[in-house]
């Protein structure tokens, strides 16, 4: 991080089958799930067991946690849209005090990621093939 001179460890969940994922991380990136020798499918069982599996997965092969940042704006608009209680929890959970990044993956904030997922939603309403959109 700009401006500090001490050393940041950023931790990431990179399952210990996902070898090119893991040989790109950069220095100062630890996955927890790789020195613990965890798989996809195993996190997957982890976070199901604790009441943490997204329901992105019902509609998509992957997702992570439902609270991720790191989702991408359909995942987001598709959580929205199906999960409104989660969605809102999630909203809550964005102005929690004292979080270590207040932004996404995309280096932007909850505020400008809605707005992302409104127009990436609009657009698809209007797209030639509405039916696929639900």
């Amino acid at each position: 991080m700009r401006g500090l001179k001490e050393e940041i460890t950023s931790y990431v969940g990179i399952a210990i089958d996902e070898p090119a994922r893991l040989a790109r991380l950069k220095p100062g990136c630890v996955s927890l799930l790789a020195k613990y020798e965890y798989t996809e499918e195993m996190a997957k069982k982890l976070c199901e067991k604790y009441g943490l599996l997204s329901p992105i997965y019902d509609t998509g092969t992957r997702g992570g946690c439902w609270f991720c940042p790191n989702a991408k704006v359909a995942s987001l608009c598709r959580f929205r849209r199906n999960n409104q209680d989660l969605w809102r929890e999630f909203e809550a959970l964005s102005n929690t005090p004292n979080l270590c990044s207040y932004g996404f993956k995309y280096g932007k904030t909850l505020p400008e990621i809605v707005a992302q997922m409104d127009a990436y939603d609009q657009q698809a309403k209007n797209s030639l093939f509405p039916e696929l959109y639900k």
